[in-house]
């Protein structure tokens, strides 16, 4: 099933949705019976998005059934860790919140960041959560080139063992990561059950994290 395809291919005209803030462009496709939407906030990069379907289409390529992209795409797609994401979106939001919401998002990122690590961490939680927090969510951000000293090493781990963003799309080992990822942002550091409206605080981030992950393309 990881490996399905077809050549059953469809590439509608863009659907553009006005909002009371921002205009979505959504590029519309099917494979087989399946209608897919990719969103973007820029109509040049829909158009382009769009028109790379298109050429993938009429040169005769086959699309997986299971992401909806050409094939030959997956095999050129980057390896965008989670890591990688994450300090994106960090960054991309740090402009436009107040620092009570800069905390929030750390603090939901720290967390989630424990259940996407692909081994285990030669160092205890507390020195890992203090690299994220003080450093590659926050220090970062204000302008430090460089984590200082005790926790370059940790960073630098960092940056190796996230795991790639594709794994949240593949069949059987997606669904459990994505369940490990809620039911840690449910709880506390400790393991006990976190505060209801600390929880929903943290499940916003994620799902604008996801949303900002589909309009970059990750």
């Amino acid at each position: 099933m990881d490996n399905a395809s077809t050549y059953d291919v469809r590439v509608y005209r863009t659907e553009v949705y006005k909002g009371s803030r921002v205009v979505t462009y959504k590029v519309r496709w099917k494979t087989g019976t399946r209608l897919w939407k990719q969103p973007f906030r820029n109509a040049a990069q829909a158009d382009s998005y769009r028109s790379s379907l298109l050429a993938a289409a009429r040169n005769g390529e086959a699309f997986s059934i299971v992401t909806g992209r050409p094939i030959s795409w997956q095999r050129e797609e980057s390896s965008l860790t989670w890591y990688d994401l994450v300090l994106d979106y960090s960054a991309a939001k740090w402009p436009y919140v107040s620092p009570h919401h800069r905390r929030s998002i750390a603090e939901a990122l720290t967390d989630a960041t424990e259940v996407m690590l692909t081994k285990e961490s030669p160092w205890p939680t507390d020195d890992v959560r203090n690299a994220l927090r003080s450093w590659a969510f926050s220090g970062r951000i204000r302008g430090e080139t460089d984590p200082p000293d005790d926790l370059a090493p940790v960073v630098r781990w960092l940056g190796a063992s996230t795991i790639a963003m594709t794994d949240l799309i593949e069949p059987g080992t997606g669904p459990v990561r994505t369940r490990a990822l809620l039911d840690r942002i449910s709880k506390t550091k400790l393991g006990t059950a976190a505060a209801a409206n600390t929880a929903n605080r943290k499940r916003a981030v994620l799902s604008n994290l996801m949303q900002y992950a589909i309009e970059v393309g990750a």
